[in-house]
């Protein structure tokens, strides 16, 4: 099972930065991309495939799916194939669904491919993915806020 850990560490004291992680949140780097199957319909129309959007997937635990920031989605040039009705703190909204490819460069995390992946306005809290439950259902994810030390598997 490939993990992914950071530590966050106090570059002057050298020891543990818990605030550090605090103010960013567990984290991992991120690309969104479009998926396989239409960067092969894309080249084979002679059309170029458009390059990945990087950044940072932030867990958010309160999420029970998975969000990727919506302008981005529409950058990469992907159609939005339905809706779907999405409870937030500020009420009901309906939503479009893309579908999506993450990547987690620099890491040994998998590639995840999402035939439908709600977009929405993420880039405000300083990410370009919120990692929702329906996947952390498949990961472990270590916080260890004494130690500023998050980790991830799946």
């Amino acid at each position: 099972m490939p993990v992914f850990h950071r530590r966050f560490i106090d570059s002057k004291s050298r020891k543990s930065d818990p605030d550090h992680l605090r103010s960013i949140g567990p984290s991992i780097p991120v690309e969104v991309a479009v998926t396989d199957l239409l960067a092969a319909n894309l080249t084979q129309s002679g059309k170029s495939v458009p390059q990945s959007h990087s950044g940072y997937a932030l867990v958010d635990t309160g999420a029970s799916v998975t969000a990727v920031d919506e302008d981005v989605l529409k950058q990469l040039g992907i159609n939005p194939i339905r809706t779907i009705e999405l409870s937030t703190p500020n009420g009901t909204q309906t939503r479009l669904l893309y579908p999506a490819k993450l990547l987690f460069p620099g890491t040994p995390l998998p590639p995840l491919e999402f035939a439908s992946i709600v977009g929405v306005n993420v880039k405000d809290q300083g990410c370009l993915v919120l990692i929702g439950r329906d996947i952390l259902r498949h990961m472990l994810m270590v916080y260890d806020g004494t130690g500023g030390y998050v980790a991830f598997s799946f």
